[in-house]
């Protein structure tokens, strides 16, 4: 097959690779996927920041060897044709744009550079599989995507499984790193670890003896001991012609490992400070305060439907680091199977360096199922202390439920009492109506003979006889003392009524004052 130009076709990735095989990939898929997600994977045109290291054979990597940062596009997709005869190492880092959300920010290279990329070196369209777990994201979707690919191409008309001509194989690995983040500047973040993933991509081709590497997101200590590793090993890779090209992955998966142990402690202590409480809970009985000098610490927990929300949170996040373990434990076997797969091709490598592989991978795994197995306790501690939550939940629901029937109860008696006191006030109204009946058609059967009988006495009218023609007449004459009786009651009476007219309007407009309202002409 004619190999053209380098970046030939990379409109079409991965159609025009040279390797495609539409039986075993669907590209025109790919390719529709990669145009789509192209505002939430890449940055803009002319908008990248990657990284590249070379490492060569014949090379001593000094303490100031550092990659050089491309913030070009087109310096750095002239870098990409550039093809060194002693290079053994060539690693782009495609880092995010956005390092304060790393794993979910875009990733800080044009959807054009990295289709060229891909197609120069002849990248399996599998990685786009992976390399869509990343990019903008609201939430924490997609992070049960994990696994690994691989690909191993033999040498055409080859009989042998040891005429391999290059192998590709790429993983996502996951990782837990305290972000460094803070709600304030001057208090310390309230959860200052989360998972993060890099994306780890390989291709080794045998008769350059050359591996090409891109890494996605990488951890900035995973780069640290890139370079770390090969100061170290400089001299031994000038001695020996080849290493175990699966040698580098250890850096990643080392790296990977080393903080599980920290987060779990983590999760621990906040499952502890959060849920306590609920063991030494008072239950059927008050609780007590305990007094440490001038502080007073109630031992009753105090629980609301937030701590069961909050410890469901929890929860959550558990099963994300178990399902992260989860997917670093299945792409280390992968690598435990291509690595074995390596070993019967032969690579005129020895025995000893496929074992040392194989020798850490086991580490790897038996470190993973230690952090599992703590993790799987972790969430049954977590559903046992969410049950108990409920529970307490519950019984103080029932306990102010009884208390309230208690009061209700009360209340029903306190209101049987007031009924009955005023049925009796009821009959006793009724007993002092009927006297009060009584007294008054007393008074209104005497009423009329006691005015007379007042009138009379009070001198106001006076009965005299005369003798006329010798006979004696009765007639009756008003009393000077009717004509002081009516001058002074009559301007009595007019003052009395004048002040009880004036106090009763002075009355009603202080009510509507007090009220608020306009004057209402109805109350007047």
């Amino acid at each position: 097959m004619a190999t053209a130009a380098a970046d030939k076709g990379w409109e079409s990735y991965p159609k025009r690779l040279l390797n495609y095989d539409p039986l075993r990939e669907d590209g025109v898929s790919y390719d529709a996927r990669l145009a789509k997600d192209n505002k939430r994977l890449f940055t803009e045109k002319g908008n990248i920041n990657v990284d590249v290291l070379d490492i060569f054979r014949d090379e001593f990597v000094a303490d100031n060897k550092k990659p050089t940062t491309y913030q070009d596009t087109d310096a750095f997709e002239e870098c990409l044709t550039s093809s060194p005869p002693n290079r053994e190492f060539r690693f782009y880092t495609l880092k995010p744009a956005n390092p304060k959300v790393i794993s979910r920010s875009r990733v800080a290279i044009p959807e054009d550079t990295l289709r060229k990329l891909l197609t120069v070196h002849q990248v399996m369209p599998g990685f786009i599989d992976f390399l869509q777990a990343f990019g903008r994201r609201a939430s924490s979707s997609d992070t049960g995507f994990g696994g690994c690919k691989r690909r191993i191409e033999y040498a055409p008309n080859s009989s042998k499984q040891r005429n391999m001509k290059s192998y590709e194989i790429c993983y996502n690995i996951k990782f837990a790193e305290e972000h460094g983040r803070k709600e304030k500047e001057d208090e310390p973040p309230k959860d200052p670890w989360s998972i993060r993933q890099t994306c780890i991509y390989q291709k080794f081709e045998y008769e350059k003896k050359s591996s090409t590497w891109i890494m996605v997101q990488p951890s900035d200590k995973a780069t640290t001991r890139l370079n770390e590793v090969f100061k170290a090993r400089a001299e031994e890779y000038i001695e020996d012609t080849m290493h175990n090209p699966m040698d580098i992955h250890l850096v990643f998966l080392s790296g990977a490992a080393e903080n599980w142990r920290w987060y779990y402690n983590y999760l621990e202590n906040k499952l502890y400070e959060t849920t306590t409480g609920a063991l030494s809970s008072a239950v059927g009985r008050r609780g007590k305060t305990v007094t440490f000098g001038n502080y007073n610490q109630h031992l009753d927990f105090e629980v609301e439907f937030k701590d069961v929300q909050e410890l469901q949170r929890f929860e959550e996040k558990v099963q994300s680091l178990l399902l992260a373990l989860e997917t670093n434990r299945d792409t280390i076997t992968t690598l435990q199977k291509h690595n074995d797969q390596l070993r019967k091709c032969g690579l005129g490598l020895e025995e000893h360096h496929f074992t040392a592989v194989d020798d850490s991978l086991d580490t790897y795994l038996t470190e993973l199922a230690i952090y599992k197995r703590n993790v799987e306790a972790l969430l049954q501690r977590i559903r046992g202390r969410s049950r108990l939550l409920y529970n307490i939940l519950d019984y103080r629901n029932a306990e102010t439920a009884h208390r309230h029937g208690q009061k209700n109860v009360d209340f029903a008696e306190l209101g049987r009492r007031d009924t009955d006191l005023m049925m009796k006030m009821t009959k006793r109204t009724t007993r002092e109506a009927v006297a009060v009946k009584i007294v008054t058609f007393v008074t209104l059967f005497y009423l009329p003979a006691t005015f007379v009988a007042t009138f009379l006495s009070a001198n106001c009218v006076k009965f005299v006889e005369e003798t006329v023609n010798g006979r004696i007449i009765s007639r009756m004459a008003v009393s000077k003392d009717l004509i002081l009786f009516a001058a002074i009651t009559g301007p009595l009476m007019c003052i009395t009524l004048s002040i009880w007219f004036i106090w009763d309007r002075i009355e009603k407009r202080r009510v509507i004052e007090e009220c608020g309202d306009k004057p209402n002409r109805n109350l007047e």
